[in-house]
C-alpha cells in the first residue's frame, strides 16, 4: 500500500492508518428523537492484507443487551484521496468522501431482524480528536425518514 508521508502528519481521518492496529471505544444509538434505544462496546483491529494492497477493518460490537455485531471492511487508500471499501453486506455504491479533516462515508446495508431486501442508508462522519482518538456519528435512515443516529468514541491502544 502507498502512503503519502505528508498525509501522515495531518489531522485528518484516514482509516487505513488509525484502524490499523487495536481500537477499544463505546458508544450509544438514539432514536431519531434523540431517546437512548442502546449502549455498546466496541473493539476493532486492522491488520495488513498484502494480497490485495488494503487493510481488513474488523469491528466486534457488543450490545448492552448482550447482542454482538461484527463488521468486516477491506480499506483500500487510492490515488488522490478516493478510497475503496468492501463489506460483505453493503450494496455497491459506498461512496466515500473526503471533506477537510472528516472522513465522510455512505453506503446501504441489511441490519437484523429486517427482511434482507430492506436496506437502509448509513451517512457516516469520522473525524479525529487528536492522534489516538477518533469519533464517529452515523445517520440511519430508511427512504429518507430518520431511523437513528449512532455516535462512538474508537482510542488506539499502544500509541
Amino acid at each position: 500500500m502507498n502512503l503519502d508521508v505528508k498525509r501522515l502528519n495531518d489531522m485528518s481521518c484516514r482509516p487505513e492508518r488509525f484502524f490499523l492496529g487495536r481500537c477499544n471505544g463505546a458508544g450509544v444509538i438514539r432514536s431519531p428523537f434523540g431517546g437512548l434505544i442502546r449502549r455498546f462496546t466496541v473493539s476493532t483491529t486492522g491488520t495488513v492484507e498484502t494480497g490485495y494492497g488494503a487493510v481488513q477493518v474488523v469491528h466486534t460490537f457488543v450490545f448492552d443487551n448482550g447482542d454482538i455485531e461484527v463488521m468486516k471492511w477491506l480499506v483500500t487508500d487510492g490515488q488522490a484521496g478516493a478510497y475503496m471499501f468492501y463489506d460483505r453486506h453493503a450494496s455497491a455504491g459506498l461512496t466515500v468522501n473526503e471533506t477537510g479533516e472528516d472522513f465522510r462515508y455512505h453506503f446501504h446495508t441489511t441490519l437484523r431482524g429486517l427482511p434482507k431486501w430492506i436496506k437502509p442508508r448509513f451517512d457516516g462522519c469520522m473525524t479525529l480528536l487528536a492522534p489516538e482518538s477518533l469519533i464517529a456519528v452515523v445517520k440511519v435512515s430508511l427512504l429518507g425518514a430518520p431511523l437513528g443516529t449512532m455516535t462512538a468514541v474508537h482510542r488506539r491502544q499502544g500509541v
